[in-house]
């Protein structure tokens, strides 16, 4: 049986620290907590639960707070765990049953991750690594810090997505990071700026928050100073937001013209492939129809992928366009049965009404 560790991150978490430690305290053998400032009640509550308390001066890198609590860990395992994730009543006994089976002899594990739960996001999920054999990794970037193997080390990874982990931020504290981020990520930008991993991340700030025009240009930034490296995942992802911005912006020749200039070097990543049958869905039914029935065949490793994996958008957005381009067609037969695969994977309520409004039309 292997031992687990959480190494908390804090600063004025007195809302929701109880209710998350609450939430793992009888699975978890350590429980560290790095306090960056808190001005609340946050410490107090701390004590209840562990003597391990400790002060880190906030540098403005969340990697830095991350791996200075790693090194109290005397576990076998950690578990990257912030003050507003709960884990879910029916995970625990799951999440335990996993930690006493040496979490299958995995290093990295990734769980059902709920974002912002409790905000209009409240079904959304994505798979997210969040447990890793303490020894063999270490926290990589100032912001959206990455769980990153040592030199040497090769992933063991595995997902169980009946273990959920809801994130109960606050809509406030949403913000307050989101503007931290872009402030950590500016002043990086401004002292390295031929470093790809801050225009990586600037890009998908702006991104979220609908600025396209201007993530459109850092991601071309981006583009241009790892022009060099071909057949890269990250890249890859660097141009499927690229195109996001395009559709976004309903800008279909952009968007089409850069797709087509792509193609060629990230075919065989599904990631790509999706983005590159929504275009043509709307530039070119046939051509689209193509597309998706070769993302179909193409197998997502989601063990490989760089960052968290969203079912929704990969295994259920496909079903559905692939339904609508056959119900075009007037294949209504096998535009049901995409539709019906949909319909058993999606966790959705919305989903799962615009899918049941397709099958009555058929």
């Amino acid at each position: 049986m292997s031992s687990l560790s959480v190494c908390m991150i804090v600063k004025n978490e007195e809302k929701t620290l109880e209710k998350s430690i609450d939430s793992i305290k009888n699975i978890v053998d350590q429980i560290v907590i790095v306090d960056t400032g808190s001005t609340d009640k946050t410490i107090d509550i701390a004590k209840n639960y562990t003597s391990e308390i400790y002060n880190f001066k906030w540098i403005d890198d969340f990697s830095a707070a991350q791996n200075f609590a790693l090194q109290f860990s005397t576990c076998d395992f950690n578990m990257k765990w912030d003050a507003d994730f709960v884990l879910s009543p029916e995970s625990k006994t799951k999440l335990k049953k996993l930690k006493d089976s040496n979490f299958k002899n995995n290093n990295l594990i990734a769980l059902n991750w709920f974002f912002d739960y409790g905000t209009s996001n409240k079904s959304k999920s994505i798979i997210r690594p969040l447990i890793f054999k303490t020894k063999d990794f270490y926290y990589k970037y100032p912001v959206h810090e990455i769980i990153n193997p040592k030199e040497g080390i090769v992933k063991k990874y595995n997902i169980f997505t009946d273990i959920c982990v809801y994130h109960m931020k606050e809509t406030a504290k949403i913000k307050l990071r989101e503007n931290q981020n872009k402030i950590i990520i500016e002043d990086d930008i401004k002292n390295n700026p031929d470093d790809p991993q801050s225009y990586f991340s600037y890009g998908g700030e702006l991104l979220h928050d609908k600025k396209y025009i201007q993530a459109i240009e850092v991601f071309e930034k981006y583009i241009f100073i790892t022009k060099k490296i071909k057949n890269d995942e990250k890249r890859m992802i660097v141009v499927e937001k690229l195109l996001r911005c395009y559709l976004a912006l309903k800008k279909l020749k952009e968007a089409d013209d850069r797709a087509e200039l792509y193609f060629k070097e990230y075919k065989k990543y599904p990631r790509f492939l999706l983005i590159y049958a929504d275009i043509k869905a709307l530039t070119d039914i046939k051509k689209a129809e193509e597309i998706y029935n070769l993302y179909f065949k193409i197998k997502f490793d989601i063990s490989n992928a760089t960052g968290s994996f969203d079912p929704e958008r990969y295994h259920v957005h496909p079903l559905v366009m692939m339904g609508k381009i056959l119900m075009l067609k007037n294949n209504n037969q096998e535009a049901k049965s995409f539709f019906q695969k949909a319909l058993n994977k999606t966790r959705i309520e919305k989903t799962k009404q615009e899918i049941l409004s397709l099958l009555r039309k058929i």
